[in-house]
């Protein structure tokens, strides 16, 4: 922001953490991850006011089979998982570790928004950035109801900041998601 180039972070949690959605313990978990983004989306807005969407946006991966069988089987568990990768260039090989991370992202966002991902090769462009704002939203949508096939298995949260602090309401609605539990 100070440095007056263009960024954008594009930040993917899980739906729910392990455990039991209602256990305390679970429960406090999600309460400290409600915070970090809160803080996070405070701290832009601080400095640049509504534009801190331009800047911040936050996913979860969905998996449409497995929320269509919980469903029917009635079970409020849902289990994440996580991954680390670490790419170090052998001397000399800069270049080639620079391609290797950049076809594993664009990879991964196939997998993540599918196929036709405009400006992918720029994430921090307004094109890129609403893009796959937009596609998130659907998925979302999509996701909430279990009415349509999804377009990847990135959904966007739906974070809004209102006087209170963050909040998360649905696309297209007033439906606080996580009034009850957060705000």
């Amino acid at each position: 922001m100070a440095a007056g180039k263009p960024f954008h972070v594009y930040i993917i949690k899980p739906m729910f953490p392990e455990g039991k959605p209602l256990d305390d313990s679970t429960l406090q978990i999600r309460r400290n991850e409600w915070m970090t983004a809160q803080y996070m989306v405070q701290a832009v807005a601080k400095e640049l006011g509504d534009d801190w969407t331009s800047y911040l946006s936050f996913y979860f991966l969905a998996n449409w089979s497995l929320a269509t069988e919980r469903v029917s089987k009635g079970s409020r568990e849902e289990r994440d998982s996580e991954i680390a990768c670490g790419v170090w260039p052998g001397h000399g090989h800069d270049g080639d570790a620079l391609k290797t991370i950049g076809d594993f992202r664009l990879g991964i966002w196939k997998a993540h928004f599918g196929p036709g991902i405009a400006s992918a090769e720029t994430p921090e462009s307004p094109a890129c950035v609403s893009f796959v704002r937009s596609v998130g939203d659907q998925n979302y949508m999509a996701f909430r109801t279990l009415a349509a096939p999804p377009n990847g298995h990135a959904c966007r949260w739906p974070y809004t900041l209102g006087k209170s602090g963050l909040l998360a309401v649905a696309p297209g609605t007033n439906y606080r998601v996580f009034a009850a539990l957060y705000g």
